[in-house]
């Protein structure tokens, strides 16, 4: 399959492998994917997303990678931690 040829490619790739101009240009995508981010993190559709991540349960899948990120086990049922849905204050 394509994806999994794809997949196994990328997962061998070391930075190295890569050209000047390949590192300059996700770079360069990567901070615009920042920018977008943060300029449109007030916008309605964006807090509309935060609204339903806070509303909907975690599946087993959800919960699985924020217990690898918090370091800790969630029970069943739990919602999103605050830390995941946190709006700044204004």
């Amino acid at each position: 399959m394509i994806a999994d040829d794809l997949g196994s490619w990328a997962a061998a790739l070391c930075f190295d492998d890569l050209s000047e101009h390949a590192v300059h240009t996700v770079r360069q995508r990567f901070v615009d994917t920042l920018g977008c981010g943060l300029g449109a993190f007030h916008a309605e559709p964006s807090r509309a997303a935060r609204r339903l991540a806070r509303a909907l349960p975690l599946g087993p899948s959800d919960r699985r990678l924020l217990r690898r990120l918090a370091g800790r086990r969630l029970t069943r049922g739990c919602h999103l931690p605050e830390y995941a849905t946190a709006t700044p204050k204004t």
